[in-house]
């Protein structure tokens, strides 16, 4: 199985990156807007790829939502990835854009995940001028959504806000996907004393990710309340390299597209099934998706210091 991992960079995607590196076979990395602008997501990607000695090829995606302004982060400092100096890489994105880049890796059926940790905008982009990939897709993995509070307004997460109509179009088509929601990833988190074996650990790529979670943890603290980095996107991962960690329930999903105070939250139909074919819904058509309702917060941490330790 080949994986694509759709990104925004971002301190906890480059922990995903680094997870997925250490047993997936990554075909290559697509940027979006998100965290930052798509010029330093990207450029974020590329400098990052270096440090670590990760050979993957980048392809720059979407500048801007579907339909709506970008939505500013407010964790992740100006450049997407502050807390530590990266050297500048001297590589550059391939001249493929991700939506292409998308499209052909999914021409061979059965060989294609996506692991998608920023809005959903490039996969929405590549199924509409693409329809015939949704079938070619073995599986989707989505960081987004909440099935609880959210952390851009009270019911939505920021992927999901940042373009709520792109990840509605992804929860309608037919890929078979998992979704790790917010309030379980805002809880899933390193801790000061992870923070400080990082930093202190005497590797070139670990001292450099406990450096930018010290950044990012200080930032949630004074932002969400949470006192630890939490490693959202390395979520995402699990499916894939530590499926065991997820407990998950299946339900039919779409997103509010244009409510006054829920726009980006994700509904999910959990009325029992007799309910569901007595009052039918808007999603009785839709695939269901397999939402994680519990992570084994404690092993993820350790699967993830393990992988990021693991690097030189």
């Amino acid at each position: 199985m080949r994986y694509i991992i759709d990104c925004d960079p971002g301190h906890d995607d480059v922990v995903a990156i680094l997870l997925a590196a250490s047993a997936l076979d990554i075909s290559g990395i697509t940027t979006v807007y998100g965290n930052a602008p798509i010029e330093m997501t990207t450029q974020n990607a590329l400098d990052f790829l270096d440090l670590a000695g990760l050979d993957i090829p980048v392809f720059r995606g979407s500048e801007a939502p579907l339909r709506r302004p970008r939505t500013p982060a407010s964790v992740h400092g100006r450049a997407g990835l502050d807390g530590a100096e990266l050297p500048t890489s001297r590589r550059r994105p391939e001249a493929m854009d991700a939506i292409d880049f998308i499209a052909q890796q999914a021409s061979r059926p059965g060989e294609l995940s996506i692991i998608a940790t920023g809005p959903l905008t490039n996969l929405a982009r590549a199924l509409a001028q693409y329809p015939h990939i949704a079938s070619a897709i073995t599986s989707l993995s989505i960081m987004g959504g909440t099935a609880g509070p959210g952390n851009t307004t009270p019911v939505a997460e920021f992927n999901a806000f940042s373009d709520p109509e792109a990840l509605d179009a992804v929860l309608a088509s037919s890929i078979p996907m998992y979704m790790i929601g917010y309030d379980l990833t805002s809880r899933t988190g390193l801790s000061d004393q992870h923070i400080t074996r990082l930093e202190t650990s005497g590797r070139r790529v670990a001292t450099f990710i406990g450096k930018v979670m010290r950044f990012y943890r200080a930032r949630q603290i004074a932002v969400t309340g949470l006192d630890i980095a939490p490693q959202h996107d390395a979520c995402a991962v699990l499916p894939y390299l530590a499926p065991h960690l997820v407990r998950y329930a299946e339900y039919r999903a779409a997103v509010e597209l244009s409510g006054l105070l829920t726009t980006g939250m994700v509904v999910f139909d959990r009325r029992p099934p007799q309910m569901q074919r007595t009052l039918p819904s808007p999603l009785a058509n839709r695939r269901p998706i397999r939402l994680s309702i519990a992570l084994s917060g404690a092993e993820v941490i350790d699967t993830i210091m393990a992988a990021v330790l693991a690097y030189p």
